[in-house]
């Protein structure tokens, strides 16, 4: 079953949305799902199989306003 998975950003107004990063073949993050930030906590859908998941926070315009740890998911 496909668990959420959840971001937020106390005191960032300019986060517009969240872009979820998961291993892509190469090894690199790579954008899975996306989704609008809503009031304090907002759920990404995690359909990734991907070990390694890091979220993104994008402004308006779609530009990068700063990036999670990468974390490592247990088995």
């Amino acid at each position: 079953p496909e668990r959420p998975a959840y971001a937020s950003w106390n005191g960032a107004p300019d986060v517009h949305s969240w872009q979820l990063l998961a291993d892509g073949p190469t090894g690199a993050l790579r954008p899975v799902s996306s989704t609008r930030a809503t009031r304090f906590e907002s759920a990404l859908p995690a359909a990734s199989a991907s070990p390694r998941l890091a979220v993104q926070a994008l402004d308006a315009d779609g530009a990068p306003l700063g990036r999670s740890r990468t974390v490592a998911l247990a088995s």
